[in-house]
């Protein structure tokens, strides 16, 4: 299944599986702030399936799988 991830200047980070129909706010159990600017998003060079987001704050590692 493809995901469409989207970075946003204050609300986070979102995912469509549906490539864009519908978008919905990725999990901030992984203590991601839910109004943080992400500014960059980058598949994880050795494990597709992390996504790296960098933020105003920090970089922070989404798993994929543990967000379905």
């Amino acid at each position: 299944m493809a995901h469409l991830y989207v970075a946003t200047n204050g609300l986070s980070v979102w995912r469509s599986t549906d490539l864009g129909k519908t978008l919905d706010r990725m999990s901030t159990g992984t203590g991601l702030y839910s109004g943080s600017q992400v500014w960059s998003l980058a598949l994880h060079p050795s494990s597709p399936r992390v996504l790296l987001a960098g933020t105003n704050t920090d970089v922070y590692r989404l798993d994929q799988a543990a967000s379905n």
